[in-house]
């Protein structure tokens, strides 16, 4: 049977003297260090906490009067000299204690103030403001604002793509008739656009190359349905070229691709068709008289000139003349006119045979 020994002295003093080394070696947990600075004007003291680390996160602190003692309490330990605020608000601050907690620092006051606490970015700023003074300080503006802000424009404008190329364009205006047409010649087409919008008489559209355009022509001779001034706009911009047409009169104007051409046709619309005029009535003739009716049933028949009447002989000539004319027309009507004969010279030769009939089988 075993026995169990209670352990012997020096095994005692071995186990405690490992644990105090276990908790010597083991790191505490340090306290953060806080940056103060101070401002004191003749409307207000200013007291400004940050990380002394590094962090650019606003130090958590909430600050109250007691008994004219100003106690600002930490969300955990930190580190910070207190003897500073003496010498920073030499007006304000009698003497200071930090709390064996290590989150609370007391500063006996040399008057009693109205607090003003505001917080920027990596700031904490707590305001001491005399009681008779009517207005409050302004909130504490962290340098990191305007730093974080231009890096933040310079990200924006890193993503924006780079602006279309710019291509040489030709713009043209025609007309006919009521129609008017402006179009599109780019140097190297197709270049797509989109349609920005449509309203009544205005069109602007976005092309996706940037222009140099020569208006010339449209400047020179703009066609009827575009006014001069103002009837057609272009320019550039970071997304491409934009235009905008408009048309006197508010007419309609259409857009159509003819082949790689965007033309933008200005027409004036086919006038209402006439109404039909009222039948005029047609006035009744009086009833005819017993003599108008008599004549009416038997026309009168004249008998022709003597120099117009002719001989049986003649009208047999004339006759026998007219059948002639009709058989040459009749003749004349064969499919393919009267026979050609092509002559040739000696050394060609005519494959189709001098009828002009080639026989073709037909299975």
């Amino acid at each position: 049977m075993t026995s169990r020994r209670a352990p012997s002295g020096w095994a005692i003093r071995l186990t405690v003297a490992g644990a105090a080394a276990l908790t010597a070696t083991a790191p505490a947990w340090a306290d953060k260090p806080v940056q103060l600075s101070f401002k004191e004007t003749p409307g207000y003291g200013r007291i400004t906490a940050k990380w002394g680390d590094g962090d650019e996160n606003a130090p958590k602190v909430s600050a109250s009067i007691t008994n004219q003692v100003l106690i600002l309490t930490f969300d955990q330990k930190v580190s910070l000299n207190l003897n500073a605020i003496k010498d920073g608000l030499p007006s304000w601050a009698a003497v200071t204690r930090m709390d064996p907690d290590g989150m609370t620092a007391r500063i006996g006051l040399k008057q009693v103030p109205r607090l003003h606490l505001s917080t920027s970015v990596d700031l904490t700023a707590i305001d001491l403001v005399p009681d008779d003074q009517k207005t409050m300080p302004p909130n504490i503006v962290s340098p990191l604002v305007a730093k974080r802000a231009a890096e933040a424009e310079a990200k924006r404008v890193a993503a924006i793509p780079p602006p279309p190329a710019i291509m040489d364009l030709e713009v043209r205006g025609s007309s006919s008739g009521d129609s008017s047409r402006v179009a599109f010649y780019w140097d190297k087409p197709p270049v797509s656009y989109k349609l920005v919008s449509q309203g009544e008489g205005q069109v602007k559209l976005l092309f996706a190359k940037r222009a140099k355009a020569d208006l010339a022509y449209l400047h020179i001779n703009p066609p009827p349905n575009l006014p001069e001034k103002d009837g057609f706009i272009g320019e550039n911009t970071d997304k491409g070229y934009l235009v905008t047409i408009t048309s006197k009169d508010k007419l309609p104007i259409k857009l159509f691709m003819e082949g790689d051409i965007l033309v933008a046709d200005i027409t004036k619309p086919a006038p209402p068709p006439d109404a039909k005029p009222a039948a005029v009535p047609v006035p009744a003739k009086a009833p005819a008289g017993p003599a108008e009716s008599k004549s009416a049933e038997k026309p009168i028949l004249l008998t022709p000139p003597k120099s117009l009447l002719k001989s049986d002989e003649a009208a047999a000539a004339e006759a026998a003349h007219q059948a002639a004319a009709a058989e040459n027309a009749a003749a004349d009507a064969v499919l393919g006119g009267p026979e050609r004969i092509t002559a040739l010279s000696s050394n060609w030769t005519d494959s189709a045979p001098r009828s002009g009939v080639v026989d073709v089988k037909v299975s």
